[in-house]
């Protein structure tokens, strides 16, 4: 497993647009390694034979309370009461701060 440095970690804060400090970085670059080995250990368990499932109680017929509900459609609720609630609506719509340069 190759280690993450800090020139790493601080080349993925730039392609994300992350500003971090040199602390922030050593202490990622620390966090990088321990979940790449996490995720390493778990490749190394031998799956053959185990059969890929979305949901696996449901598959083992272990459904019970967890089962999952049918998809019904059921009605929206109303734009305007919805709205009522918002504490600076603007033409119909929720205005929330800008997140993005």
């Amino acid at each position: 497993m190759a280690d993450f440095d800090e020139a790493q970690v601080r080349k993925l804060a730039e392609l994300a647009h992350v500003k971090l400090s040199d602390d922030e970085s050593a202490g990622f670059a620390g966090q990088l390694d321990e979940i790449l080995g996490y995720a390493e250990r778990i490749q190394a368990h031998d799956t053959d034979g185990v059969v890929p499932t979305s949901h696996a109680l449901l598959e083992a017929g272990l459904e019970g309370a967890s089962a999952l509900r049918d998809d019904e459609p059921t009605g929206s609720l109303d734009r305007e009461q919805v709205l009522e609630g918002a504490p600076d609506p603007g033409d119909g719509l929720f205005k929330v701060p800008k997140v993005l340069p």
